[in-house]
């Protein structure tokens, strides 16, 4: 089975190492499209063609498929199994990377957000000390809680009055490093973006060389009964 890589435009570098931003890597998922044969991950299918004019309303609890060319066949409930089965599988194999990109960017959200609270609780402790921060870590402060904040604010003016010497600080955040944490984000985003259209589309491909593969058993008999189908509804593989 031949196979392309998708072409991943991100904002950040990308080299056949991984992701990098600043001196971190991080391993992108193979992110690939399906060009030729799919039956390898199929099972044999077969079913009963209805013929044009059919009253479908006698089939309402049969299992349903209809392929490329608008072909309609009934098959067992075996088959719309194995069928659904197969889809299943193939599905979860595309859907693998957007899961291990989208859970990567979640640990990256969840370490930095760890990081942001750790550095203002010591812009709270340098404020309640009268210590001067720069005015970029209070606004940081005033967006996580504006009511902390002027307590903190409250508390360094009354230790400033109190103390001769107090002490001035450079902000706790490097703005190369957030760049860098902006660009790693944007750059997941993007590639789970990518990866989520390359696995929706292959799956529906894979949907359709499903219904395509489906052995003409003939015209669906006359005296057809559904007694040996389940009546659970009907198996919708669209193309």
């Amino acid at each position: 089975m031949e196979d392309e890589t998708m072409a991943m435009n991100i904002n950040v570098n990308v080299s056949s190492s991984g992701l990098r931003a600043g001196s971190r890597t991080y391993k992108i998922p193979d992110i690939k499209t399906q060009k030729v044969d799919l039956t390898q991950k199929m099972h044999h299918y077969e079913g009963y063609r209805i013929p044009d004019g059919t009253d479908m309303s006698k089939l309402s609890n049969a299992h349903i498929v209809m392929n490329s060319k608008g072909e309609k066949y009934v098959v067992s409930e075996k088959t719309a199994q194995q069928m659904e089965s197969d889809l299943n599988k193939y599905s979860m194999e595309q859907f693998a990377p957007v899961e291990q990109l989208n859970a990567q960017s979640t640990k990256e959200a969840a370490e930095k957000t760890a990081s942001d609270m750790s550095k203002i609780y010591q812009v709270i402790a340098r404020m309640c000390r009268g210590d001067s921060v720069p005015f970029s870590d209070e606004q940081r402060l005033i967006k996580f809680d504006p009511r902390i904040y002027q307590m903190a604010k409250n508390a360094q003016t009354m230790e400033k009055n109190l103390k001769k010497k107090t002490k001035k600080y450079g902000s706790l955040w490097d703005e190369k490093e957030e760049k860098e944490w902006r660009n790693l984000q944007n750059g997941l985003n993007e590639i789970s973006d990518q990866a989520l259209s390359v696995a929706s589309n292959n799956t529906r491909v894979f949907a359709g060389a499903q219904a395509d593969s489906i052995e003409d058993l003939g015209d669906l008999p006359e005296d057809f009964s559904q007694s040996d189908l389940s009546a659970d509804g009907h198996i919708d593989l669209t193309v």
